[in-house]
Parts: structure tokens; sequence; C-alpha cells
């Protein structure tokens, strides 16, 4: 009984090692399991780490960037600053959104009808900038004078033009007459708000009118060049004559080369060679401007011939100034000759002591007296100059340099008897250093260079208005001509445009009539005689600005002005008005213009949508795909789509060619990481690690627990095992 009781204990514990064998294995089993979970935790979190977006690059006006995810509507949509792309399948179609692909089909062709689905108009903004810019402005002269203010002709929006007075030169600022809507009016054609029609500035650029008009212009420029041309192309010779090829003017190249003459301590030239240069230099300047004064009128010419008198002395280095003799005395008691306030001769024996007088302002009443030496009662010449310390000095013989001359005619023994002879004139003469040459010369060539002018105008090739001694400015021969061919030019123009009640003019002889004016006679059919005075002819005929007063004042003359039929002359009126608006501010502009963002006062943009839909236009007209809507916003089928082949991209270039691209090559995609999904992608991994750290402790827990009582069992099994093993053998040996 008691080795029964053992046996099946022993079974028992057996069995219980058994049980405990397996449950081991599981957990181990289990473990193992925990690795591979951990390892797909591992990769799932790697897997979002390398996980990355493609993304679009977006500029604005500043070249500032943006980013926003791939899709094919981001890639395609109109930007301003965005390079234009398009995705292409494989049949060579580009794809389009919906929108895109019915404005097409609904455009039948007309890109024009295409593009005004987008909102663009070609027009220009040029008249709406006129009104908003210039009609309130108030201009004033270099004086500060006021000039010009808006509304000042009852036109509360008139637009001021710019003129240039063909007379002085001088610019100044004048009404148009028209505000800048009916500017517009006349350059586009139709009716203004005065009921008044107009061609349109293409048109009437073409007109008889105009035509007569730039003829009757061209036939008057070449009888004024006719008659004026010798003296004019003299004149501009001489002028032009003064510029190099290099475009340096040959005044300021002399002034530069006497800059450059190297000079001693009291002021001569270091050597020879820079003398001679010196010496030619200013012979060349008295040439030029001798030459300039050949070809001069009366008055110019006089000034031309001083200033060359002037460079003519700088030449020889000398200035006259003689001393008449009733400016000298000489005093018996006191032995003293006096040649001016400065000089004094005194009579010292047979010879006499120089004494100079030396103030040292104007101001002062009393002057320190220098004994400079002594001459001889025979001497007819002798000089002054300075000593190094600037105090006056006596020099001896004819020096290279010296401050005064002294020439007496007969020496001065004869200049000291009382009275002195009325025949006694002293020249006191200075010679210049080549340093007071130089700097004369260069005032000269200053004055010329400011002044050369006031008395041609290059311009029109002729004579200005010069005066004439008196404070009077009168005309020149060329004047007059000018103005003879201005009155000619004004009468064929009135009979361009004269009513139908108004009799034809015939230019008559020129002539002075119940006035000093120079007047020209005019007679209409009728005989009835005018005068055109040529004083009232203040402009040019072609100078358009100038000529829209004779259009609305008409012709002056004695017996009144003589008027135009501003309708015939209607297409001149609009072609002057306009270009004066144009030759102020500028051409108008015909541009495409973004009706859709009406905010935009200048349409910056227009320009920009214009090239983007038109480049659209051209590439659907070979092909196109529609892409739905769904598809077009999604990021990834877009890259889906150009990873796997499926489309591929093209873009436009400066020329509005559409050319192919590899999409990884293209500058605007890029790749991003998506921050919140590699955070999400940790939280999980972090968790699930956690979770299987803790699986894997109560497991090693359990394994422990189980190795314990497996241990335990073992301890028991084998005392159990040795207690039957002895029993058996004390009964095998109880029976045997």
């Amino acid at each position: 009984m008691g080795m029964a009781a053992g046996q099946a204990r022993l079974l028992s514990i057996t069995s219980r090692m058994s049980d405990n064998e397996l449950r081991a294995q599981i957990i181990n089993n289990n473990k193992m399991r925990l690795a591979t979970e951990s390892s797909q935790v591992s990769e799932a979190y790697v897997n979002a780490l390398n996980q990355a977006q493609m993304m679009f690059t977006n500029y604005d006006a500043d070249n500032n960037t943006s980013y926003q995810q791939l899709t094919f509507n981001s890639l395609t949509s109109y930007n301003p600053y965005n390079n234009q792309y398009g995705l292409v399948n494989a049949s060579g179609q580009i794809l389009v959104s919906e929108r895109d692909a019915t404005n097409f089909i609904n455009a039948d062709g007309d890109m024009e009808k295409f593009l005004a689905s987008y909102g663009l108009e070609q027009t220009t903004t040029y008249f709406d900038e006129l009104h908003k810019n210039y009609s309130n402005i108030t201009y004033t002269d270099e004086n500060g004078k006021e000039i010009w203010k808006p509304g000042q002709n009852g036109i509360e929006d008139e637009i001021p033009v710019m003129y240039t007075d063909a007379i002085d030169g001088t610019i100044g600022y004048t009404g148009s007459g028209y505000s800048a809507a009916d500017l517009e009016i006349m350059f586009n054609g139709g009716v203004d708000s005065n009921d008044i029609s107009h061609s349109g500035y293409d048109t009437a650029l073409y007109s008889a009118v105009y035509n007569n008009y730039t003829s009757y212009a061209g036939k008057f420029d070449a009888a004024y060049t006719d008659f004026a041309g010798t003296i004019s192309k003299n004149m501009t010779n001489v002028l032009e004559s003064l510029t190099d090829g290099t475009n340096n003017n040959k005044l300021n190249d002399i002034s530069t080369k006497l800059g450059k003459i190297e000079l001693n301590e009291d002021g001569t030239t270091k050597n020879e060679e820079d003398q001679k240069t010196l010496t030619n230099l200013l012979s060349d300047l008295e040439s030029i401007i001798l030459k300039a004064g050949d070809y001069a009128s009366d008055t110019a010419g006089s000034y031309f011939n001083d200033l060359a008198e002037e460079a003519n002395n700088l030449g020889q280095g000398f200035s006259t100034n003689p001393v008449d003799s009733s400016e000298i005395s000489w005093d018996a008691a006191s032995n003293t000759l006096s040649i001016s306030d400065e000089l004094k001769l005194v009579k010292n024996g047979s010879s006499y002591d120089v004494v100079m007088v030396v103030f040292e302002d104007d101001d002062d009443d009393v002057g320190t007296e220098h004994n400079l030496g002594s001459i001889s009662s025979g001497t007819t010449k002798f000089y002054i100059g300075k000593d190094t310390s600037g105090n006056p000095t006596l020099l001896s013989g004819e020096p290279t340099v010296y401050e005064q001359c002294y020439e007496f005619p007969n020496g001065i023994a004869d200049l000291c008897t009382d009275p002195v002879p009325t025949d006694a004139v002293v020249n006191t003469t200075s010679k210049l250093t080549a340093e007071e040459q130089i700097n004369a010369a260069k005032d000269i060539i200053s004055e010329l260079n400011t002044s050369i002018f006031t008395y041609w105008d290059t311009n029109k090739e002729e004579f200005i208005k010069v005066d004439d001694g008196k404070g009077n400015k009168v005309e020149s021969e060329a004047h007059l001509a000018y103005r003879q061919a201005a009155a000619e030019f004004l009468v064929k123009l009135y009979n361009e445009g004269k009513a139908a009640d108004q009799p034809k003019l015939e230019i008559g002889e020129m002539t002075v009539k119940d006035s000093d004016v120079m007047s020209i006679l005019v007679k209409d059919e009728n005989g009835t005689e005018y005068y055109i005075e040529l004083d009232k002819i203040t402009a040019m005929a072609s100078d358009s600005a100038s000529l829209m007063k004779y259009i609305d004042t008409g012709i002056p003359t004695k017996s009144g002005n003589l008027a135009l039929d501003k309708k015939a002359m209607q297409d001149l009126i609009d072609v002057i008005v306009l270009n004066n608006v144009m030759n102020t501010y500028g051409e108008p502009k015909i541009s495409w213009i973004d009706t859709s963002s009406p905010t935009d006062s200048y349409n910056e943009n227009g320009e920009a949508k214009y090239n983007w839909y038109s480049n659209l236009f051209t590439r659907m007209q070979n092909g196109f795909k529609v892409l739905q809507d769904g598809l077009a916003s999604s990021s990834e089928w877009i890259q889906f789509a150009l990873e796997n082949g499926i489309v591929t991209m093209e873009q436009v270039d400066s020329e509005g060619n559409w050319n192919g691209l590899n999409y990884s090559n293209c500058s605007d995609i890029t790749e991003q990481t998506d921050d919140k999904a590699i955070a999400l992608a940790e939280a999980e991994y972090n968790a699930a690690m956690n979770k299987i750290e803790n699986k894997d402790k109560r497991y090693d827990l359990e394994l422990k627990n189980i190795d314990t009582e497996h241990n335990s069992l073992q301890t028991e099994y084998d005392s159990i095992k040795t207690a039957i093993d002895k029993n058996v053998e004390r009964t095998f040996k109880m029976y045997s």
C-alpha cells in the first residue's frame, strides 16, 4: 500500500512537471512573438519618418515664397508670379480643369472669347491715369510763379500739356482744352460731351486735312531753310566745330589742356615747351571765337569779336591802360612828379627816386610809401614787379614777369615842367604771368559755354532776338523771313478750314502799314485787305502746341482775327491735341487688363494673365483631356501619376513655347516631411513598445516561477523515486 501511494505521488509530480514544461514552452513562444511585434512597430515608425509629401512653391510680387500640397490645381492654377506648368498624358494631350475645358469649347476657336471668360479685355488705362494723376496739378515756373492751375479755362478736369516756346526755348504748360474722358473719345473715335464727332486718332492721322497741314508745314520749313540756309549752315558748322568726334567740347578741351601746363611758384611756365603750348592754345581760342563772329548778326558778331580781342590780349600777355597827361602833375616845390595815386617820381639830383604808395585796402586815405630805387632823367620805360615777400620792387631791363610797365614819349625830364606838356601820355602796361593768362582764358571759355547760344538757336538754326544795346529785343533778318513764311503758312491753313461763306485769301507782300511793325498784306476774293502783323506771329507755324491758339482764336490781323472753321479742322485738331498730350505724358499703351480685378487700378497683372491663358489656349488646340475636379484636388493622385509615368510635365518658356520637363528636376516641386504624422507615429511606437516590454517582464516572471516550481517537484520526484527503489530492493531480498 505504501509503495502504491508513492507511485501515485510520483505520477502526479511527473504530470505537473510536464505541465510546467508546456507552460514554459508557451511563454517562450509568446516572447518570440513579442520580438516580431517589436520589429513591426519599429518598421511602422521608420516608415513614418521616411514618409514625405510633394509640395508646390508659390511666389508673390516681392518674390516671397509659400508652399502648398502638390495637386493638379496648385500646379496649373493662374498666378502672375509663378511659372506656368501643365500635365500631359501618354497621348500628348494636356490635362485641363473642367472650367478650362468648358471655356475652350464655348469659345469655338476664338481666343478673345476664351480670354474674355477670364475677365480679360484689351484696352488702355492711359486716360484714366491722366485724369487721376494730372488733371488737378498746379504748375509753376522756376521762380515759383503760377503758370497753370486746374479749371482755369472753365474745364474742371482739363489736362494740361507742355510746350516749348519756339522763340526763346522756354518750357511751359497750357490747357489742352479737353478732359481725359474727351481725349479718350478723340483717341478711340466717337461723340464727346459737347456732341462733337471724332474720327479716332489713327483715322485722323491719315485724313486729308492733316495731310495738307503737314504738306504746308513742310513747305514752310523748306522756304525758311532756303532763305536762311547760307548763314545757318555756316554758323552751324562753326558751332559744330567746337565738338570733336568723342563729343568733348573743344572749348573745354582747351581749358583742360591749359590746366595741365606746369608752372613755377612765380606763375611762369616751367619750360619753353609749356610756354609754346600756352601760346598755341590761346591762339586756337581766339580763332574759334573770331570764326563764330564772322557769321554772326551785328550784335552777336560784336559780342564774339570782343571776346576774341580779349583772347588776343591774353596771347600777348599785356593789357594796356594809358594815363592821360591831365592826370599827371609836377610839384616843383617838392620836386615830385605824381603819375598816379600809387606812383611818384621824386627828383634826386640828376636822377629820380621811384616811390610806390601801397594801400592796405580801398578805404585807406594814407598808404605806405616804398622807395623802390632810382632811374635817370632820360628814362623812357621802367618796370615794377614784386619781391619774394610780395612787396613792390624796381626791376632792371625787361624781365620775364612784371606787374607794371611805365612808358614815356620823350623821357621823364620832359614831364617835369610846369605845366606838364599836353602830349605827355604815359602807357602803363601789365604783363600777365602764365598762370594769370590761363585763369583769364578759362574765364573766357566759361563765358562762351554759358552764353554763346544766347545768340543762336541750334534747333531752328537761326539767330534769336538780340539786345540792341538799349534794352530792346530786335528782329534779325532771319526772324523776319521766318515770320513771313509763318504768315503764309497760316493763310494756307485758313483756306483749308474756312467756312463755306468765307472768301479765300491770297498772300501779298511784306510791308509797313500805319505803324512801325512789319506786316504781311493779305487780300480776299472781294478785294478786302488785311494786315497780319509779324510781331503777333509768336511761334513757328509747325509748332503744334502754339498752332492751336490760331485754330481757337483765328489769325491775328489789324482788322480782327480771321477765324478758321473748327468743324472742318476737327481731324487736324484731334491729331495736334493728342500729339501734344503724348509728347507730354508718353503714348498710350494698348494692353490687356483684368476686369475681374477692378480694385487694381493700374491692372499691372493684366498682361501676365493674358500671356498665361493665351499660352493655355494655344496648347489646348493641339489636344486636351478633362481631369475631373476630384482628381484635380488630390495630392495622392498626382504623386502616384508622376512617380509611375502616367503623366509627364511641360513648362512654358519666355517665348510662350511648351517644353517637356522631368518632375524631379522641377525647382518648384519639393518634398517635405509630415510633422504631425511623425509625432503620431512616435506616440504609437512608444505606447506599443511599453506594452511589449511589460508583457516581456511578466513572461520572465512566470518562467521564473515555473522554474522554481519545477526544481521543487524535481527534488520531491527524486526523493520518492529513491524511496520506491529501496522498497523494491528490500522486497526482492526478502523473497529471494
